[in-house]
């Protein structure tokens, strides 16, 4: 029940006790005048006003309230002194009647008021009483009620709802009244408050509980430029793969979830962990950017690994973060590309094959390209071409070349295995986590050239366990050097290569950390260090 329907219940009340008093003190004089209707019928015209007078103050005595008792009686005996001086022509008889009706009507209404005393209004909290006092005291309750919860909703900034089912219930308890500031005190300390929120379930699940729904177009917002492009690209659509939905409910005031914090824990979700198997190729390096987890990480994950040694059909721990929503982006985007130019090989037969002339520059051309780019979760999963407008035509490029191949023979010196210039020596020849480390290790971008150090003949080049893509070259002097973890090999075993020929291109096959050209040296079988022919 709320505070205008107790309010309107207890004016009803209040109006029936009032009624009901008056409705004793009728009968009461009523009665009275059935008894003696002969008598007060010779009483004369004074008389008989004089017990009408009576009659309208035993009515009024029964509506007094809270006034005195005592009060009441000597008011109504020193109406009666005054009566009195004006009826000294009437007999004793007749004045001892009136005396008689004035005692009944004064005991009556007396009665009635000492009896209405009684009655008060008991304050219900949950089934569990906690105060009762008298009738006066109801307006105070109810306006009380009234501001606790006007404070209430002052200080949540938003309307509230009562926890707790008050009620205030009319009975009677004679001496039983107690003082309305305590049962004040009392309440206050027994009333809780609730608001509405906004739950927001996520496939059925609750998630957070949002204050309002326009938090819930702020935490949307978020989400949306988070993933689409406000550069030059054209949203065609945005798709949210969960259901989400917002459900009005009654919450404690102290649980809501903030717009930032909300979004930020759609968007990165919870750690979950997932195994990975480690397929051909795999290197933790590898693993750790493809599955888009620090080395470091991916390392702490798995203390089973020793060093960076892993096989194909290990399985490795990942403690990955997964989003609670998965969002598409659909993208169409305008960009200016270049357009490389061919080369095109003019042979020269009468030249050895180590020499080249340029005859044509060649130039790059340019072209306006429309693609419609597909996003799940900031990750390209598909580009197509809409349109290609062609702004400049590329220019080929001319080589002239020899095509003599000149006689192999091995100068003892060894060439660098990637491009001048290329290549960071990230480990060296030596003892390295316990164990031999038969050559050195040069970092390099995945697909860069790898070159033979000297001329020889191929006599392996395949896969080989721990070496990944190997190429092994015989140089016919006791020499022989190694070139492992290629992405691919470009020569066949028993091919005769050239100093400084592509033979290969870097990868990261076999047991490998990253991207690099493992390259040794060996004399008569022997691996020796490759720095000692290099200058540093």
């Amino acid at each position: 029940m709320d505070i205008s329907s107790m309010a309107a219940a207890l004016k009803r009340r209040q109006a029936e006790a009032s009624r009901r008093s008056f409705v004793r003190v009728k009968i009461i004089l009523e009665n009275l005048n059935g008894k003696r209707k002969g008598f007060a019928a010779g009483l004369g015209k004074n008389t008989r006003t004089f017990l009408g007078v009576l009659r309208m103050k035993a009515v009024a005595v029964a509506g007094i309230g809270r006034q005195k008792g005592q009060a009441v009686k000597q008011a109504l005996a020193d109406g009666f002194q005054k009566k009195l001086q004006r009826l000294k022509g009437i007999s004793r008889k007749k004045l001892a009647a009136v005396g008689i009706i004035l005692a009944l009507v004064i005991t009556g209404a007396y009665g009635t008021y000492i009896y209405n005393q009684g009655y008060g209004y008991v304050l219900v909290v949950d089934g569990q009483e906690i105060g009762f006092v008298v009738e006066d005291d109801s307006p105070v309750l109810e306006s009380f009620l009234a501001q606790v919860k006007e404070e209430a909703a002052i200080y949540y900034e938003t309307d509230v709802v009562m926890n707790e089912k008050v009620e205030i219930i009319r009975d009677r308890r004679p001496g039983e009244h107690i003082a309305v500031g305590k049962v004040q005190d009392e309440l206050q300390q027994n009333l809780s408050f609730s608001v509405y929120g906004y739950s927001l379930k996520i496939d059925g699940l609750e998630t957070v509980v949002l204050a309002s729904e326009k938090d819930f177009d702020a935490v949307m917002a978020i989400i949306k430029d988070t993933f689409v492009d406000n550069g030059n690209a054209i949203l065609q659509d945005f798709i949210i793969h969960e259901d989400l939905d917002l459900e009005k409910i009654l919450v404690a005031p102290d649980v809501f979830s903030s717009v930032e914090d909300t979004a930020n824990l759609l968007l990165q979700g919870t750690n979950q962990r997932k195994t990975y198997l480690v397929s051909r190729g795999d290197s933790l390096y590898s693993i750790a950017r493809n599955q888009n987890v620090s080395l470091t990480e991916l390392q702490d994950a798995n203390p089973q690994v020793e060093g960076d040694l892993i096989r194909p059909g290990d399985e490795l721990n990942l403690m990955m973060m997964v989003p609670l929503v998965n969002v598409s982006v659909v993208e169409e985007e305008t960009v200016l590309e270049n357009i490389p130019y061919e080369t095109r090989y003019v042979n020269d037969n009468s030249k050895y094959t180590t020499y080249s002339r340029v005859t044509q520059e060649g130039s790059r051309g340019q072209k306006e390209v429309t693609y419609q780019i597909t996003t799940e979760n900031g990750r390209e999963v598909d580009r197509q071409v809409l349109h290609v407008e062609i702004l400049k035509e590329p220019v080929t490029k001319v080589v002239e070349r020899g095509t003599i191949r000149p006689p192999f023979t091995s100068t003892g010196r060894f060439g660098w295995p990637l491009p001048t210039g290329v290549g960071t020596l990230t480990s060296p020849f030596g003892w390295r986590g316990g164990s031999m480390h038969y050559g050195i290790d040069i970092a390099a971008s995945v697909g860069t050239a790898i070159r033979a150090a000297e001329s020889g003949t191929v006599t392996t080049s395949g896969y080989r366990g721990s070496y990944g893509n190997l190429v092994i070259i015989n140089h016919s002097n006791g020499y022989s050097t190694y070139y492992a973890h290629n992405s691919r090999n470009l020569v066949s075993a028993g091919q005769r290569v050239s100093k400084g020929e592509t033979i290969a291109l870097v990868g990261s096959t076999g047991n490998s950390t990253g991207p690099h050209v493992h390259f040794e040296i060996r004399r008569n079988g022997n691996p020796i260090n490759p720095m000692n022919f290099f200058r540093r």
